[in-house]
């Protein structure tokens, strides 16, 4: 498995997974109007635009993207880590996340932060997150409930 920076040819990968992950795993604890919403959200020209304005790597394992993070360095956020259904609770996630937070580390950030989707809370808290409040994150005419989480690194 390796862990490399995203690059624009991997947008596809992204959009896809992200999908998947919305899709199958998110649809587990959220009702279908938001699955519905936050899924035609998705798109190459989101993503695109967001390349511009922070971080994004990929976990490939024999060359096949199987997952991605996205974060911030400047205000030591993590925005999502996303693995395909078929590889959950397999390490990748996990994998990810370290390299997020000794990214972080390195830049000297002192607090992390991330919204948690509903059933992502337990892997955070595993990472050493703790809960800090819900927030209702805005999709186009409705919300996701999400939970605010943060985590000091010492």
């Amino acid at each position: 498995m390796t862990i490399r920076i995203a690059k624009k040819d991997d947008i596809p990968a992204i959009v896809q997974i992200h999908k998947q992950c919305v899709g199958l795993v998110n649809a587990l604890v959220y009702p279908p109007y938001v699955i519905n919403e936050w899924t035609t959200q998705i798109t190459h020209n989101a993503v695109a635009e967001q390349f511009l304005n922070s971080k994004w790597i990929v976990i490939e394992e024999k060359c096949h993207i199987v997952g991605f993070a996205q974060y911030s360095l400047d205000s030591c956020e993590l925005y999502q880590i996303q693995v395909l259904p078929s590889y959950e609770g397999l390490g990748y996630g996990k994998k990810l996340y370290l390299f997020f937070e000794n990214d972080c580390r390195y830049r000297g950030c002192k607090l992390l932060r991330l919204n948690a989707t509903l059933n992502a809370i337990g892997f955070y808290k595993k990472m050493g997150f703790r809960e800090g409040g819900h927030v209702s994150f805005p999709l186009a005419t409705t919300s996701c409930e999400m939970v605010r989480m943060i985590k000091r690194l010492s």
